[in-house]
């Protein structure tokens, strides 16, 4: 199911899993990829990319951007290191937590692109959220969001679902 696929992809260090992920995405996503389409992982800040050893959204991304042809480009970059996001459970605390985290950092190569940001799990869309303002600066000509699972706020559990227009589609 998502939520043992996030998981052990997350923090098992399964990154055997990011083929399936991938490729589920690639699938969800196929009536988005047009041509001229980027697609952007979540970036992770340095020193938590430097303990867990890998960003799970930019494998995710690899993979997707493999299986449709499309460039990944990373134009933003976490500046700000966060408290994890499962450790807040109130919307609010999240979005301030990721705000002001983030900061553009090679605007040309998404302005007036079609952009597909990439995570791996969303659950209030505080970090979407964030991501997407810092690139709106660049003047993309269209930003969505896919993620492999959103998490249930209570922490009943995971959907495979596609982010569009700020609206989520359950798969």
């Amino acid at each position: 199911n998502a939520r043992k696929l996030v998981l052990a992809l997350k923090h098992g260090d399964r990154l055997d899993l990011a083929r399936p992920a991938g490729g589920w995405l690639h699938r969800a996503a196929r009536p988005l990829l047009r041509d001229g389409m980027l697609i952007v992982p979540v970036p992770l800040h340095a020193w938590r990319g430097m303990v867990r050893g890998f960003n799970q959204a930019d494998v995710i991304a690899k993979r997707l951007g493999m299986g449709a042809n499309r460039p990944v480009v990373r134009a933003i970059a976490r500046i700000r290191a966060t408290h994890p996001q499962t450790t807040l459970q109130k919307p609010g605390r999240r979005l301030a937590n990721v705000r002001g985290a983030f900061a553009l950092t090679d605007p040309a190569a998404i302005q007036g692109k079609r952009v597909i940001v990439v995570d791996d799990v969303m659950t209030t869309g505080a970090t979407l959220r964030e991501v997407g303002r810092m690139l709106k600066i660049a003047r993309p000509a269209a930003l969505t969001a896919i993620v492999v699972a959103v998490a249930d706020r209570r922490g009943h559990g995971f959907d495979r679902a596609l982010v569009r227009g700020g609206k989520v589609k359950a798969m």
